[in-house]
């Protein structure tokens, strides 16, 4: 069966979309079939391989963007606007977008994972479609990676030894309460309590003070939050389905240190977690 990759370039043919088109997935089947669902109105509309490939990538763009919205990211109407500008997304469009991500969010705020790319393959009777779909950590840990390798294209590293010395940062440890572990111990019968980590060290802005760490927390405690279910309950359909503030001070508490001292003589490193 005869294939071909569908990245955005226009189309060597003109398959037409009918109402018989047949999809296929990969193993990220279910992503896949979530997608094509908030697709769905739009592509019905549509005539070819073509339209239909722009209306998936604005369904993935909304879809990331609706993770983002549902995990409280601060300053979510500016990041909107930033994203909208990266990938050239017409003005005409946006509020499509925007429609999307409500749509995400009432239909399948359950999952969280993020879309970093995608593909459509088409065959003869109908079209494949392939995510490659990661969990919070990753895809932070990935434009990081990118991030660097921008900045290492762009400019050649001084080389400088390394030493000991205060980070520009400071540190929040957030470590669960018992009603944390009561959670998970109620989902996962394997459950170990010697075996897991109990607190998290997270570096955020060195600016941040304990005065204003309540209110950092307020804008940001569903991020930490996150972060510690997706380490201990990997399986989100066992995540507290309201995950409020004051649930999150019921959950854990919280410390934060203004001084972070580096006693190694090494450039810091940065590792996915999964």
């Amino acid at each position: 069966m005869s294939m071909k990759v569908i990245r955005g370039g226009a189309l060597e043919s003109t398959s037409k979309i009918g109402n018989q088109l047949k999809l296929y997935y990969d193993q990220n089947a279910q992503y896949g079939k979530m997608i094509m669902k908030l697709a769905d109105p739009l592509v019905s509309s549509q005539k070819d391989m073509d339209h239909l490939y722009y209306t998936v990538q604005n369904c993935v763009v909304g879809w990331n963007l609706a993770v983002m919205k549902s995990l409280s990211v601060p300053e979510f109407g500016k990041l909107f606007q930033q994203i909208m500008d990266m990938n050239n997304i017409p003005k005409s469009e946006i509020p499509i977008i925007s429609k999307l991500v409500d749509e995400k969010i009432n239909l399948f705020n359950d999952h969280k994972k993020f879309i970093k790319d995608y593909s459509l393959y088409e065959y003869k009777d109908g079209v494949k479609i392939e995510l490659d779909v990661k969990d919070m950590v990753d895809m932070l840990s990935d434009i990081d990676d990118d991030i660097d390798d921008d900045i290492d294209d762009d400019y050649e590293e001084e080389e400088v030894e390394d030493e000991e010395g205060i980070l520009d940062r400071s540190a929040i440890i957030v470590t669960p309460k018992e009603l944390f572990w009561e959670l998970v111990k109620e989902h996962d019968r394997y459950f170990d309590r010697s075996l897991v980590q109990e607190s998290c060290i997270y570096l955020v802005d060195e600016a941040l003070d304990k005065e204003d760490l309540a209110d950092w927390l307020k804008k940001n405690y569903n991020i930490l939050f996150s972060f510690i279910l997706e380490e201990n309950l990997p399986n989100e359909k066992y995540w507290p389905k309201s995950r409020t503030y004051k649930m999150f001070l019921e959950f854990f508490t919280v410390s934060l240190h203004e001084m972070v001292f580096d006693l190694v003589k090494r450039k810091v490193s940065k590792f996915s977690t999964y």
